[in-house]
């Protein structure tokens, strides 16, 4: 799992979107306020973030990027999937 003190916020929210659109974590109110939460504090309005930032972009498509490192979810098993959108829930926790 990558050191997530590198990760940039957009990246992390586009991973809980993933983590939602893949039914590895349920689209609840905590993880939705986590997402918006994560794009406000790097400066992105959630309905452009896809077109505009990259790190969101791959985030969406799996790609968590970390300091010197990344994980890609597409190569994980179900179970490391879910454990690894758990991983990044807590950590977007603790920044916001």
């Amino acid at each position: 799992m990558p050191n997530l003190q590198g990760t940039p916020l957009s990246n992390m929210a586009g991973v809980l979107e993933y983590c939602v659109r893949q039914r590895l974590l349920e689209q609840t109110a905590r993880v939705t306020g986590l997402r918006d939460g994560l794009l406000g504090r790097a400066g992105l309005a959630r309905a452009n973030a896809p077109t505009q930032d990259s790190h969101y972009a791959s985030g969406l498509a799996g790609q968590l990027m970390g300091s010197g490192s990344s994980l890609d979810f597409g190569k994980l098993q179900k179970e490391f999937k879910a454990k690894a959108c758990e991983y990044v829930l807590k950590h977007a926790a603790s920044l916001l």
